[in-house]
């Protein structure tokens, strides 16, 4: 079975979709990554910081599914996903500045309470515009060469946004402070985000399009082995991959300088665009799960090592840095290639289509394991004494403990994720016999022929 494609997107379409995630993950790392420091420098304590993006995420584990359920119900007139997309531009732009504007003369419970109002606000925001930006992804071609290319851009696009903020924020935060330093962030995502609102099209028609009912839902779920297993084990990856939390407490404190945390990102990011870039081309021969997995396994290898050459000899470290990254970049790159793929298996599976409850549990642990990272990373500083505010020297147990949460702790993710994702048994070839069923172009018959029996219940 070829990779035939009955839709197909035009370049004008794929280059906005970049640009969106450009735009979006200068929102995202904005806040994901940078929050905790905001929220010590405001002088919140660190354990009060890890307590705020915990309790955030109850409402987040009510938010995302229920978004999902709302996506899968909405038929709007001018597509199932470009509305919501429209819609969420606004909301995530005003979100995300309500969250810098936290007056600096409040009382502490008022700083807590600000803190946990805006950053609820901003989650939802965000799943308004994450939940459909993945899934229009399935709506605009059939073919899963042209999807993976697509999302490929995205995130390559989308690593190039990561990179400006990661960068940027270190430089001009300390000259501008953090309210102008995320009004000029925040203006800059909103204009790379408005171009795919007018451009993007939804073309792709399944079989089923009548409304899908909560038990289905349910169904639909239960009977996607791969999507559970899949997120299951990056939960188990997720929770411990600190390098980038505590980056910048990492510089300011163990090599002296906050702005040596642009250097290091820069060492760490680099290598994901190349590696975004060769992604399209290596998995048409090499398929995505393989170069998945020896990313992750590699990450591991290579925080072991760079945690015993240490960061003194600061050859060595960018030397260990660069290769954790090109890892990383293969992890972070193709994290988000997976889901469409247990779309299809899904509506293969149950007969119903869910794409956003699909995507809405990817936006959700993504998000969860986000604040989880945040939070265990935070906890794990003020066990080792970390003390809140700006200008403040730390003890020597918190530099250690800062240097093993940049470079170590993240290998014990990678143990205890790996098993559980070599249980994913889900391959692109046989996503394709898939879509083309589930578009109604063969039988079931033929699409069982064609599989030999591997997905059977």
């Amino acid at each position: 079975m070829g990779s035939r494609s009955v839709y197909s997107s035009s370049l004008s379409e794929r280059l906005s979709y970049g640009l969106y995630f450009l735009g979006q993950n200068f929102f995202y790392i904005l806040v994901a990554m940078f929050i905790q420091v905001y929220f010590t420098d405001m002088g919140i304590t660190a354990s009060a910081v890890a307590i705020i993006l915990l309790v955030t995420k109850i409402w987040d584990a009510v938010n995302d599914p229920i978004f999902g359920i709302i996506v899968d119900r909405t038929r709007f007139k001018k597509g199932r996903f470009m509305p919501w997309i429209r819609i969420s531009l606004v909301f995530i732009a005003a979100t995300t500045m309500f969250i810098f504007l936290m007056p600096i003369s409040a009382s502490p419970v008022a700083k807590i309470v600000w803190a946990i109002i805006s950053y609820v606000l901003w989650d939802i925001a965000y799943t308004v515009c994450d939940v459909p930006i993945f899934a229009l992804s399935t709506s605009m071609t059939d073919n899963m060469n042209e999807r993976t290319a697509i999302l490929s851009l995205g995130r390559f696009m989308g690593t190039i946004g990561s990179m400006a903020i990661v960068v940027l924020l270190p430089t001009i935060r300390p000259v501008l402070g953090w309210t102008a330093t995320a009004a000029i962030i925040t203006i800059a995502g909103f204009i790379f985000m408005i171009p795919l609102c007018f451009i993007g099209k939804e073309r792709v028609k399944v079989r089923k399009q009548e409304k899908i009912t909560y038990k289905q839902m349910i169904r639909y779920v239960k009977n996607n082995k791969y999507l559970l297993i899949f997120y299951l084990s990056y939960i188990l990856i997720a929770f411990a991959n600190s390098s980038q939390v505590v980056a910048i407490y990492f510089a300011r404190d163990c090599l002296k300088d906050e702005s040596m945390a642009t250097i290091v990102s820069i060492f760490f990011v680099v290598p994901a665009l190349i590696i975004a870039l060769l992604i399209p081309s290596i998995t048409r021969k090499i398929d995505k799960y393989h170069i998945y997995f020896w990313s992750i396994a590699g990450m591991g290898v290579f925080s072991i090592i760079s945690y015993f050459v240490g960061y003194e000899n600061l050859t060595a470290f960018y030397i260990f840095i660069a290769l954790k990254g090109i890892c990383i970049g293969g992890f972070t790159i193709l994290l988000y290639m997976f889901t469409p793929d247990c779309v299809e298996y899904g509506t293969y599976m149950t007969n119903e289509r869910a794409e956003g409850i699909t995507f809405s549990i990817q936006t959700f642990t993504i998000k969860l394991m986000s604040a989880v990272t945040t939070a265990v990373a935070m906890l794990v500083l003020g066990w080792f004494g970390f003390k809140e505010g700006l200008n403040v020297v730390q003890s020597e147990a918190t530099l250690h403990g800062e240097w093993v949460m940049f470079s170590l702790f993240p290998v014990i993710g990678v143990i205890l994720g790996l098993p559980v994702l070599r249980m994913y048994k889900l391959r692109s070839k046989d996503v394709q016999i898939m879509a083309e069923y589930n578009q109604g172009n063969i039988t079931k018959e033929q699409a069982d022929q064609l599989l030999e029996g591997r997905y059977t219940k």
